[in-house]
């Protein structure tokens, strides 16, 4: 179950644009107009061998990105079943209530701590004061077993082990929390500002779907 679960994990993320993805670029050590010149065989040789080291450099980048992401998602599956029972016990109307909380939360994030790429205040952010966001797993799977929604909007949210937007929440959340991660020794601001933008943009179409159903 959890190869599969890896394996779909990594398709996800090439899906998404975090696996082998690279512009395949090589080099070109003569770009003369128009011209009738040719490289030697041992330029193209040289040419070929530099841009097999780039591209492998690029996709080694990415599986670490990807490994990254799934190192950090795995454990809300596995935790799965604590929140399936957890779930139970919430009422759909509160589990809507926290993922609209849980959408500010990420405006604030990144309202406070973008800009000023405060990545210390970032982390310490998300693991203690981003509650609602840290229990969407308890709160849409509450959602999904409730008769408040149709088996249309069921099947859009989906979870991490079906997909659906609800997993690019997930999946997503997981990159953004990864690339903050103390270990992290050189955060990029673009990949913070995507997954957080990313995170947003999913759990804004989750919330959609629920109040199409009425909340």
């Amino acid at each position: 179950m959890i190869r599969a679960l890896i394996s779909s994990l990594l398709f996800d993320a090439a899906s998404a644009g975090f696996v082998g993805h690279h512009t395949g670029l090589g080099t070109q050590p003569f770009a003369v107009a128009k011209s009738t010149l040719k490289m030697s065989d041992r330029q193209e040789e040289m040419s070929a061998g530099y841009s097999d080291q780039h591209d492998a450099a690029v996709v080694d980048d990415s599986r670490r990105r990807a490994l990254g992401i799934i190192t950090t998602t795995l454990p809300s599956v596995w935790a799965s079943h604590a929140a399936t029972s957890f779930a139970a016990k919430l009422r759909p109307d509160d589990a809507f209530a926290s993922l609209v909380k849980a959408q500010k939360e990420l405006q604030v994030a990144g309202a406070d701590y973008l800009p000023k790429k405060d990545w210390d205040g970032l982390r310490a952010y998300l693991a203690e004061e981003a509650v609602n966001m840290n229990s969407y797993d308890a709160n849409a799977q509450a959602l999904l077993e409730s008769k408040r929604l149709d088996a249309e909007s069921k099947k859009d949210i989906g979870t991490i082990r079906r997909y659906g937007v609800g997993a690019d929440v997930i999946i997503m959340y997981g990159g953004l929390k990864n690339e903050v991660d103390e270990e992290n020794e050189n955060p990029s601001s673009a990949e913070i500002g995507k997954y957080l933008r990313r995170t947003e943009d999913a759990l804004g179409e989750v919330i959609a779907i629920c109040r199409s159903n009425g909340f």
